[in-house]
């Protein structure tokens, strides 16, 4: 099992989990991370498509890696695809173990109810 280390977003930073105050650090899995950062040049090409296709491999790669499960609900949302991003969020949630940041997880999928 991957352990993720946790730091202080920096100044800046575009990362969806820095609107929760932290940044996960990138995952062991080289396959992840790979899909990861094809996924993050699509998101920022505003290609939400090709951005959830690779946000998913990375997910699949590495179910614990944080950041993508969030980049791809993000993704999803951008599409309008309510039902897979509230699912995207659950995930997350799921592996979430920090009450504050669990809190804010179900607020967004609150918002999509």
């Amino acid at each position: 099992m991957v352990e993720h280390r946790l730091c202080k977003p920096r100044a800046g930073g575009s990362s969806p989990l820095a609107s929760i105050g932290m940044v996960v650090m990138p995952s062991e899995d080289m396959k992840a991370r790979m899909c990861f950062d094809q996924g993050r040049q699509s998101f920022a090409a505003r290609d939400f498509d090709n951005a959830c296709d690779h946000f998913k491999n990375a997910v699949t790669s590495d179910p614990m890696f944080d950041e993508a499960h969030r980049y791809l609900a993000e993704s999803y949302e951008k599409l309008g695809y309510r039902h897979r991003a509230r699912k995207s969020w659950e995930g997350l949630l799921r592996i979430t173990p920090d009450a504050e940041k669990q809190a804010d997880i179900r607020k967004r999928i609150d918002s999509l109810s």
